[in-house]
């Protein structure tokens, strides 16, 4: 499924399932939606390599940040920089309290916890945590890289 697809067309079905399954957020949307000085430092953080096209990005600051390209997903937390290539994501899953905590933060019991997480397994068997922003943003890169999983 991957090879069938031009890497501006593997960008637009992203694109599309993020807003069909979720919503953007404050610090979540399509990369093209942030300015064009946001997008070059992101660009510049994720390390993308020529021909990478950029999909979903979110960017708090350069410290929190996600870029999801054609060819890999890259993210930092309190500036840990992870990535992980999309020929490489086996399964995507939350726990059930993530779920929920994605969907109503607005709860005293979610009110002091760090944002929600996704968990990425590698096909090597890693485990990965994403952060992400609730509602929207989480349901709908949930949904986005359960699709990526699912073309491998």
């Amino acid at each position: 499924m991957w090879i069938n697809r031009t890497p501006a067309a593997l960008v637009q079905r992203f694109a599309w399932k993020f807003y069909h399954r979720g919503d953007e957020g404050l610090y979540t949307k399509d990369f093209t939606r942030f300015d064009a000085a946001v997008q070059e430092h992101l660009l510049q953080l994720a390390r993308t390599a020529e021909g990478e096209v950029p999909a979903i990005a979110t960017y708090i600051d350069a410290a929190n940040w996600m870029l999801l390209t054609n060819r890999q997903l890259s993210w930092s937390e309190a500036g840990a920089r992870s990535t992980v290539g999309l020929f490489e994501v086996d399964q995507v899953d939350a726990a059930f309290l993530e779920g929920a905590h994605a969907k109503m933060p607005h709860l005293d019991r979610f009110k002091n916890k760090p944002s929600p997480r996704l968990i990425l397994y590698t096909k090597q068997g890693t485990r990965k945590e994403l952060p992400c922003e609730p509602r929207g943003p989480f349901f709908g890169l949930l949904n986005v890289l359960r699709l990526v999983a699912a073309m491998n």
